[in-house]
């Protein structure tokens, strides 16, 4: 028989009741860094058995947190101001174009934002690209007839979704939980993928067939090559079509690059930011 070598101690019972309250407090959609540390504190105190114990460790955490986050948080922000660069430029309109001539139905349209949101998110994260994926293909989603509510599920899904949690590129979310677990990010990516796939595809083959009704009910059809041409006309044309090819090139010569050097983990993630 095997016996178990884990014991249980108040300490893992009262990080469990902060992990289920820190939870319970987001589904009521309020601020949760109180919580964290108050919670955050109590483990102190109750692990190093003294109320300075308790005070030190809020601190603590907070350095290293620091330490482990530092390089996602320069990621997004080196990523965040490419993307106001080239929205500032005109570019993310030129990026856009081509996949906003083909959204003719709402169907259509659902999975063209969703995969473009996937797309963009791998390389430039969710968050950036919402603003560049969204400021454009939102308000030309809505005019093919999509519901602006199903438009924002269908970008959620695929970015924040499936492709935050994959991040096979950047690799950041898996080198967090990686770290923790003290084992490689590779290591996280390759055992669970059966898992990222299987709640990707399921998640937002679901979420597609629950509005499938409303998006078939609408079924318009609508030509959108005149509300192309309307787009903003770039200070500097030149610049705005360049970055607008390079970016794209830039991004896929990193895959290539990561490929051919076997660039994983951190390596991966300094690519992607120093490319940005």
């Amino acid at each position: 028989m095997i016996e178990s070598t884990v014991a249980l101690t108040p300490l893992h019972y009262v990080y469990l009741i902060g992990v289920i309250v820190i939870l319970t407090v987001m589904v009521m959609r309020r601020d949760t860094p109180a919580v964290c540390i108050a919670f955050l504190f109590l483990l102190g105190l109750i692990g190093l058995g003294s109320l300075t114990g308790g005070i030190m460790t809020v601190f603590n955490a907070i350095l290293y947190a620091g330490r482990e986050f530092m390089e996602v948080m320069a990621t997004i922000a080196l990523v965040t101001a490419l993307s106001r660069a080239l929205k500032d430029l005109g570019s993310d309109y030129l990026m856009m174009v081509p996949m906003s001539r083909v959204m003719k139905t709402p169907s259509l349209t659902w999975w063209l934002l969703g995969l473009t949101m996937f797309l963009f998110s791998l390389f430039l994260w969710p968050s950036p690209s919402v603003a560049l994926v969204g400021a454009i293909m939102l308000p030309l989603a809505v005019k093919a007839g999509l519901n602006p509510l199903t438009a924002a599920m269908a970008m959620n899904l695929f970015g924040h979704g499936f492709a935050l949690s994959y991040d096979v590129v950047i690799q950041g979310a898996p080198a967090v939980s990686a770290a923790a677990a003290g084992i490689g990010a590779t290591d996280i990516l390759r055992q669970g993928r059966p898992l990222f796939w299987i709640m990707g595809i399921v998640t937002v083959l679901a979420a597609y067939l629950l509005n499938r009704g409303e998006m078939n009910a609408k079924g318009i059809r609508l030509s959108i090559q005149g509300d192309v041409a309307k787009g903003p006309s770039p200070q500097n044309p030149g610049a705005a079509m360049a970055m607008a090819i390079l970016t794209p090139l830039a991004f896929t010569g990193d895959i290539v690059l990561m490929l051919a050097f076997d660039l994983k983990g951190g390596d991966a993630t300094s690519m992607v930011s120093g490319t940005a």
